[in-house]
């Protein structure tokens, strides 16, 4: 079998007669789903940025929210459907402030509900 080997910036890619591509996928994230109970941390609330690596250490790819009359949601995404139709009236002193009249994902509600989600963390 042919194979040949190019070490470029420290990956090696080779190629052989089959034209496959060998490269470390190693350093791929890893991503799990996780379903649990209302947090009761304020820190979701606060808008639309990096709660999810801020809190989870990671990003939330999708999720989905019990509500109180035991129907799950549909999946959400962020960044694609999952802007509330609630925003922040008022700011408030959290680790992750807010300000006034600010928007927020519908992940805010992980303070009083129960919620599943994949996430996706570094290795």
């Amino acid at each position: 079998m042919f194979v040949t080997a190019l070490v470029f910036l420290g990956l090696v890619v080779a190629e052989s007669s089959a034209q496959r591509v060998q490269y470390d996928i190693k350093t791929q994230a890893t991503c799990t789903q996780v379903e649990r109970g209302a947090t009761r941390d304020c820190r979701w609330v606060a808008g639309l940025d990096m709660a999810d690596l801020v809190i989870e250490k990671g990003r939330i790819i999708a999720y989905q929210i019990k509500w109180f009359s035991g129907k799950w949601s549909h999946w959400y995404v962020p960044g694609l459907n999952d802007i509330s139709d609630t925003y922040n009236p008022k700011g408030r002193s959290c680790a992750l402030s807010y300000r006034d009249n600010s928007m927020r994902r519908r992940w805010a509600v992980f303070y009083d509900h129960r919620h599943k989600f994949i996430i996706c963390k570094p290795q």
